[in-house]
């Protein structure tokens, strides 16, 4: 399997990155795993899937790689939690324009950090959606006030937060989910029917997702660092963020904590499959992906 560069695989005209509405920025950093490695391996990975989806959203009726998908070099960076996160905001606050969503790839959850801060500098009132197995609402951990375990903790001093699916915390991070006001938290054994609804309801208008991929149930998403059993399941993943960028603008995103097995791609798949539906869902939204937006199809000349 060739390496892929660009997300989808995609070409000129659909990556310029001067007319891109989406600028996808991969992220390989791991310094903080605390159970099984590999998510360094995580964005390649889905880069690689990606070139194997369909260019058409079943979903939107349109071909959102039409708004332009533009696909950065990899962001690399040694040093240790707290200067990474410095780094990459600053990358990130130089991706970001009038009108342009950047989408990160990770790594492990620390990566979401800096992408976050940087968003709601640009997006004063954002509210953070994260679906996710794990709380990561600790204050410190391992040392390290900016692990993967800690990332919505850093989150909430820039943005209130919105979670789903948690199904592993600490005692501290229960108390901490029911005493303050800007964590509304929807743990995956009691999600209710109306999920969407109350979800979209504690969102301010501005949105960052932020996707750890054990949020979903391992049977869908083995390839993650933590897995979790009693996840959830990708369609209600995908049919959250719909409802959620029909109501709430989606102005930054990540998908993190994918780590490929081997001789299995159905994590990496499944996850760049759900970066294009959010994609799909942000440009929609914004009438970037009707059929006579900007460019041509992408060809259509793939393997079935």
């Amino acid at each position: 399997m060739h390496d892929v560069n660009a997300f989808l695989d995609l070409e000129a005209p659909h990556t310029d990155a001067a007319t891109a509405a989406v600028r996808i920025v991969p992220v390989p950093y791991e310094r903080t795993t605390s159970f099984q490695q590999g998510t360094a391996e995580g964005p390649a990975a889905i880069l690689r899937a990606s070139a194997d989806l369909e260019y058409y959203d079943e979903l939107t009726g349109t071909v959102p790689a039409r708004a332009g998908i533009h696909t950065t070099a990899p962001f690399t960076h040694a040093g240790d939690p707290v200067a990474f996160t410095q780094a990459l905001r600053t990358h990130v606050a130089d991706q970001l324009a009038a009108d342009r969503v950047v989408g990160v790839l990770g790594g492990e959850h620390t990566v979401s950090i800096g992408p976050i801060e940087a968003t709601a500098a640009a997006h004063p009132g954002m509210g953070v959606l994260q679906i996710d197995a794990h709380a990561d609402l600790r204050e410190s951990f391992g040392g390290s006030t900016h692990s993967h375990a800690c990332v919505m903790r850093r989150a909430l001093d820039v943005a209130p937060i919105v979670q789903v699916g948690i199904r592993s915390l600490s005692e501290p991070e229960a108390d901490r989910i029911h005493t303050d006001e800007r964590i509304t938290t929807f743990f995956a054994h009691d999600l209710p029917p109306d999920l969407s609804d109350r979800v979209i309801d504690a969102l301010p208008p501005e949105v960052y997702l932020t996707v750890d991929i054990d949020g979903l149930d391992p049977s869908e998403a083995p390839g993650t660092g933590t897995p979790e059993p009693g996840g959830l399941r990708y369609r209600d993943v995908v049919s959250l963020v719909s409802a959620v960028a029909r109501k709430r603008r989606i102005v930054g995103f990540d998908v993190v904590e994918v780590r490929p097995l081997p001789g299995q791609m159905n994590t990496e798949f499944l996850a760049a499959r759900l970066v294009y539906k959010i994609i799909g869902a942000i440009v929609t939204r914004g009438g970037m992906a009707t059929p006579d937006w900007r460019h041509p199809t992408p060809t259509d000349e793939r393997d079935p």
